[in-house]
């Protein structure tokens, strides 16, 4: 995985978490990085009693020495923005862009009664999309 992530991937890891409901629990933390096909391309993966900044900070540290992460300032990671995730990715990886997960941001927007709809996702997507400075044309209606 080490080797095809360093060959073949775009230079940006995103990282999540899922519980497991099995007899024994815990978390799966898990690093997936987008191939040249846009495809999701399996990094590392750990279980974990539970999530917890000690936690990510064990497994960041061993990814970072897995993949010789030593030059931080060429890559971005995506998180969905728990508690203690960001610190530690900012601790361990100082030049590191972070960016969040759309998904993420919009089910934010959800939860609070005031932003729902399709227009909000339609325009928050096209807002997501946008590669260049001034070609965002957002018109928004009730």
């Amino acid at each position: 995985m080490k080797d095809g992530f360093k060959s073949g991937c775009r230079s940006i890891i995103c990282l999540d978490r899922c519980h497991l409901k099995g007899y024994y629990g815990g978390l799966l933390l898990a690093v997936v990085g987008v191939d040249a096909n846009d495809s999701i391309y399996p990094i590392a993966f750990a279980v974990v009693e539970n999530e917890n900044q000690s936690s990510w900070c064990w497994f960041l540290e061993l990814l970072g020495n897995d993949l010789e992460l030593n030059n931080s300032h060429i890559l971005t990671f995506m998180t969905d923005r728990q508690k203690g995730l960001i610190e530690d990715v900012e601790k361990l990886y100082p030049n590191v862009e972070h960016r969040t997960c759309v998904r993420f941001l919009y089910s934010n927007f959800k939860t609070n009664g005031h932003h729902k709809g399709k227009a909000l996702k339609d325009q928050l997507w096209m807002a997501a999309r946008v590669n260049m400075l001034g070609s965002l044309n957002l018109t928004w209606k009730e």
